[in-house]
């Protein structure tokens, strides 16, 4: 979630045609993705002085505040930003993940649960609305959602799709274990070791559970 698409961007090039604020607009990128947030907060800032009513901009201007750890400027901008354009699920999500921060679960599984009805295909909404149940100790809804995400990774071609079902395993693995259902739990902890290129927190993490 972490990383804005480049269609995002270009979105945001289509609407502000103005060859100076398409400029802006990628170096806001640029600036996120090299993690110098204020600066690409400064910019959509800037922008968003000159056309107030483009709901990518505040999208813009939320992923950089969520990014900055500023999660209360966030969900104002992603608030911003869906009260301009109401369908924009990016900004439903960006809620939610800020709820989730915040530790408000109830009001991210709402957010989720709204876009959900809408998109139900997105295992994206499931992933995160499956963290928000996890955080909130409600094991069985977080793994149906991860066994959800897994699912829709399998039958779908998402971006990132290896990725996806890794954190989908793992996910089904650790909610296995809190259910007490170790023997699955080892399972998928082994299968990940065997057939999955970890990171090493998350190998640190599964060789834990297992021993």
């Amino acid at each position: 979630m972490k990383t804005p698409t480049i269609l995002f961007f270009l979105l945001l090039s289509f609407f502000c045609n103005n060859h100076l604020h398409a400029i802006n607009i990628q170096q806001a990128e640029k600036y996120i993705q090299n993690h110098n947030f204020k600066q690409a907060i400064t910019i959509y800032s800037d922008l968003i002085n000159i056309i107030d009513t483009l709901a990518p901009l505040y999208y813009g201007r939320g992923l950089a505040h969520y990014y900055d750890n500023q999660y209360d400027n966030a969900i104002a901008d992603f608030n911003k930003a869906i009260t301009i354009a109401p369908t924009l699920n990016e900004g439903h999500l960006g809620l939610a993940i800020c709820y989730i921060e915040n530790e408000q679960y109830k009001t991210a599984i709402s957010n989720l649960n709204k876009i959900i009805a809408k998109d139900s295909t997105n295992p994206n909404y499931y992933y995160c609305r499956a963290i928000a149940y996890y955080l909130e100790a409600n094991y069985t809804k977080a793994l149906n959602d991860f066994t959800k995400v897994q699912n829709l990774n399998q039958t779908t071609e998402p971006i990132n799709k290896n990725q996806n079902i890794t954190y989908a395993l793992y996910g089904q693995a650790i909610t296995n274990y809190k259910l007490k259902n170790f023997s699955i739990s080892k399972e998928y902890l082994e299968t990940l070791l065997a057939n999955h290129n970890l990171s090493d927190y998350y190998e640190s993490e599964c060789q834990h559970l297992l021993f």
